[in-house]
């Protein structure tokens, strides 16, 4: 039930090495949250609390951020991809659950295709939000290349995404820039590859007025899934997921505890064969 997992912020995966700790020997499925351009692992550490107690909850954490800010970060989705796959497979297997916010959308989405093109499990279910299909152009023209002033004004224009109090403090913005200005280029540079449908269920979450991923556009991630799709909209603009933390933490409950109860349904009939 939500609320059973206590007030424990996620672990986070880190983008390019294996962590040292331990998985929790009570966890029946795990979920891995791939934030939002300029995000880190720390914008999903209220949500621990809201999820079941079988959960064991990672946030990605991408190079040049928090824990990483020494880092150089990485401006190709592609490459993201490769070391946050190396760093799940140095993990003990579990039915695992990915969502995805913004640009973090498109990466879980890469992470599984190389999954399923290396031969790996795929997740289980695929939860991706705030952002089009990488198969859809952009709605908007490239930011990446613009000047700091104006980069951050279009990005205000577009995502809300910078609180006024932080264009005071040039001193934060210089270390938090970079970081932000890769992502929005990986964005911006990241092509849909021909054979990008995945063989896992896919649900595509938003916010019903946010103007940057439309519901049209996320109903267009039903192209992504040759298994079931689902769409779910909430109130609220492209950070929904904050003003509807509660909401969209029930949802991903029963997600989770669906995708528990068909892996418990699943294992005597494995285990009978072997």
């Amino acid at each position: 039930m939500p609320g059973a997992g206590g007030s424990v912020s996620p672990r986070p995966l880190s983008a390019g090495a294996t962590l040292p700790d331990r998985p929790s020997s009570a966890a029946t499925t795990r979920l891995i949250c791939f934030p939002h351009a300029g995000g880190m692992a720390a914008a999903f550490r209220l949500w621990p609390s809201g999820l079941p107690v079988n959960t064991e909850v990672f946030g990605v954490q991408y190079p040049g951020r928090g824990s990483r800010i020494g880092e150089a970060p990485i401006d190709r989705i592609a490459v993201m991809a490769q070391f946050i796959m190396r760093a799940l497979l140095a993990r003990p297997p579990r039915p695992t659950v990915f969502f995805g916010h913004s640009m973090g959308s498109l990466v879980a989405f890469e992470v599984a295709r190389l999954l399923g093109a290396s031969g790996h499990p795929l997740p289980v279910h695929m939860l991706l939000s705030g952002h089009a299909p990488p198969h859809l152009p952009a709605g908007h023209p490239p930011l990446s290349h613009l000047p700091d002033l104006d980069f951050l004004e279009q990005l205000n224009q577009l995502y809300a995404a910078v609180p006024a109090e932080l264009l005071q403090h040039p001193d934060v913005l210089a270390l938090l820039l970079p970081a932000l200005r890769a992502d929005i280029a990986a964005v911006e540079h990241h092509l849909a590859s021909p054979r990008a449908a995945l063989a896992c269920p896919v649900t595509a979450f938003g916010g019903a007025d946010d103007v940057t991923a439309t519901p049209a556009q996320l109903a267009a991630w039903r192209d992504a899934t040759t298994a079931s799709f689902r769409l779910r909209l909430f109130p609220g603009g492209h950070f929904y997921i904050n003003t509807q933390r509660e909401a969209v933490l029930a949802e991903i409950s029963a997600i989770l505890q669906q995708e528990a109860a068909a892996a418990l349904a699943l294992a005597p009939s494995e285990g009978a064969t072997q």
